[in-house]
């Protein structure tokens, strides 16, 4: 868990100004001869333009929601938090996106690669009935609902 109030207000801060992106390429750092202990990083940059889906992504450009997501960011504290061991997935995640912003920066370290595909391999078990088929999607069952 977070430390105090001001975690969890800098963990929904940074979901609430998500901005739209697009992926422009995915590091791995040898920092293991295991491939699942290798940290990486994920470089992305605006997408402000186009449409995705019934959203025009022009309407955020002036939200600086790109800006805004990593305003608050410090490598320290966010280690901190990491080793606390609060949502290892989503922590390696965010450590994968941190470390985009931040390549040339030796006190951010990137994600680790166990994590990361924890948090994005689809589920294999939805619940039955599927009036909420991501009830299954816990453990070791995979993350995402793919429908």
């Amino acid at each position: 868990h977070g430390s105090g109030n001001d975690a969890w207000e800098k963990f929904l801060y940074n979901f609430i100004t998500f901005p739209p992106v697009k992926v422009d390429f995915f590091t791995f750092q040898a920092t293991s001869d295991n491939y699942e202990e290798v940290e990486m990083a994920m470089q992305t940059s605006p997408l402000l333009e186009g449409r995705y889906g019934n959203l025009d992504l022009a309407a955020y450009k002036s939200l600086n929601f790109y800006e805004k997501n990593s305003a608050e960011f410090d490598p320290v504290e966010f280690e901190k938090q990491r080793s606390k061991g609060f949502s290892p997935s989503i922590m390696n995640f965010g450590a994968m996106t941190a470390k985009g912003r931040n390549l040339q920066d030796a006190k951010v370290r990137g994600g680790t690669a166990k994590f990361i595909l924890k948090t994005t391999s689809p589920c294999t078990n939805p619940a039955q009935p599927p009036e909420d088929p991501t009830f299954g999607c816990q453990g070791d069952h995979g993350r995402l609902y793919w429908h």
